[in-house]
């Protein structure tokens, strides 16, 4: 073989080894800030979502249900086509689709237009809209009450993670 053919082999195992260093780099990048993440929001509770972003409260959301025994997927942060989670129940894979709302005040009508969207997009079973704040508007509940989906308010929120400690506490016994 001639060396410009060799100089190309050569430089084309040299591209492929970066490359594949490059991916690991990625791939252990990602691990460790779902680590990071996991201690950060670990141990916080319903009260500290006020303080939250909007992406961390979905992560604390992810671990709540990944806690309860769904399979848990978070959709792209930006273009969820309205569901920022999809929830697998593990005894007869129902998909949920979760649109979180970390709000100071009541939530409107469009979250529940965003899940019901959201139910139809991913094929999922059941759609649910799950809020840091107090409550849900009239015109939302109303919708909601109307169209099925499941609302679940701070109150809600903070029984349902009480539980799930309450039996992850006892299952660790």
């Amino acid at each position: 073989m001639g060396s410009a053919i060799w100089l190309f082999l050569i430089a084309l195992a040299f591209t492929v080894v970066l490359g594949l260093i490059k991916l690991g780099f990625e791939m252990l990048e990602e691990w460790l800030t779902d680590k990071a993440d996991d201690i950060r929001l670990g141990g916080k509770g319903v009260r500290e979502t006020y303080n939250m972003s909007g992406l961390d409260f979905e992560k604390w959301l992810e671990r709540q249900f990944r806690n309860a025994g769904f399979t848990v997927e978070r959709t792209p942060y930006q273009g969820d086509k309205g569901a920022d989670l999809i929830l697998v129940e593990p005894n007869n894979g129902r998909r949920w689709v979760v649109q979180a709302k970390r709000w100071r005040r009541p939530v409107g009508i469009r979250a529940v237009q965003e899940a019901l969207a959201a139910k139809a997009y991913y094929k999922a079973h059941i759609a649910m809209v799950v809020t840091n704040s107090h409550g849900f508007t009239p015109d939302a509940q109303d919708m909601a009450k109307r169209t099925g989906v499941v609302l679940m308010s701070r109150t809600d929120l903070a029984k349902y993670v009480e539980q799930i400690n309450r039996v992850r506490g006892a299952q660790q016994r």
